[in-house]
């Protein structure tokens, strides 16, 4: 939770939306007793949102999912590079934005860099856009985590290198009654000529033929693949 005063991950029960007692739902911190922690009838919850969320920024131990196509998601100066020293969290949906869709931010803990801390005190080379075009992974270490991951396979990549994903929070822009997240005018869309992979959902980008990102190595830019 944004405001909590918890520093470590914790159980909570939460009313889910139209519950009668609390209509707009509700969250509240929970101890599992012994009779609960040994109940045989524990199951899996699917996904909140549908479609799947996908990975489109990461902030420091903050990463943030689209459920919106990842080439048309866009945030305050997504274009622009070293994107550690120029990008914002990404818009939420408002009426202006189209069909809406559902911005999803969790906190992470594991072994992993993002692409400021591979880069050995110096600016990268580049922009969120580029970054969700594979030019290199967003996380890296004992694994590595792409643009355009899913929010489950980002919670198993992350669990397999020990690490926890917490703190979930789901932002409906103002269809909650909230705010837009960016008060200043927004810049330009999104270039059309770019679109989405439909196996992976990673950012193809379009110069005369499809470039679909090879993995190289740290800090290095797949070259142009045909891909059919």
């Amino acid at each position: 939770d944004t405001h909590s005063k918890m520093t470590l991950p914790y159980i909570y029960i939460e009313y889910p939306e139209g519950h009668p007692a609390y209509p707009a739902g509700c969250r509240v911190p929970w101890v599992a007793s012994q009779t609960d922690i040994l109940a045989e009838d524990w199951s899996a919850v699917p996904s909140k949102v549908d479609p799947p969320a996908r990975l489109c920024y990461v902030n420091g131990t903050r990463a943030y999912f689209t459920t919106q196509p990842l080439a048309t998601q866009w945030g305050d100066d997504w274009d622009d590079a070293p994107y550690e020293h120029n990008a914002g969290e990404p818009y939420e949906w408002r009426p202006a934005r189209g069909q809406p869709y559902t911005i999803v931010r969790v906190s992470w803990s594991a072994p992993l860099n993002t692409p400021d801390e591979r880069w050995l005190g110096a600016n990268t080379p580049w922009s969120v856009i580029d970054i969700n075009c594979g030019a290199t992974p967003w996380l890296d270490g004992a694994v590595k985590i792409w643009g355009g991951t899913t929010l489950d396979e980002f919670r198993r990549r992350i669990a397999e290198c020990g690490g926890v994903v917490y703190d979930f929070h789901y932002c409906y822009g103002e269809r909650d009654g909230g705010d837009a997240v960016d008060d200043a005018a927004e810049d330009d869309p999104p270039c059309d000529h770019r679109t989405e992979c439909e196996k992976c959902g990673r950012i193809l980008c379009k110069d005369g033929a499809e470039r679909h990102p090879r993995e190289l190595g740290d800090n290095k830019i797949a070259p142009p693949t045909l891909r059919r």
